[in-house]
């Protein structure tokens, strides 16, 4: 995605405990662009992403088309629930 300055500034508020770093990217055709990505050094000693993370990542992956066999791999990790979030009611 191709983000103005105040969309970065918005997304550094939500990402709170991680910091903004610049990373290469290689595209397929060999082009190689800068972007911008989020890292944390605090570890957790349960890294088990909740389910409704899961879930978002598998949907992001599938929207853009990534290969069948990495979508697949994200299928197959572990989630837990997230007893924080409600859930809807039927």
């Amino acid at each position: 995605y191709e983000m103005n300055d105040s969309d970065v500034e918005q997304l550094d508020r939500s990402e709170k405990g991680y910091q903004r770093i610049k990373i290469q990217v290689c595209q397929p055709d060999g082009e190689t662009l800068e972007a911008v990505t989020y890292q944390s050094t605090q570890l957790t000693d349960d890294p088990v992403a909740y389910d409704w993370y899961k879930d978002l990542i598998i949907t992001g992956a599938r929207e853009h088309h990534l290969p069948q066999d990495y979508i697949a791999y994200l299928e197959q990790l572990p989630a837990k629930p997230d007893k924080t979030k409600s859930k809807p009611v039927h």
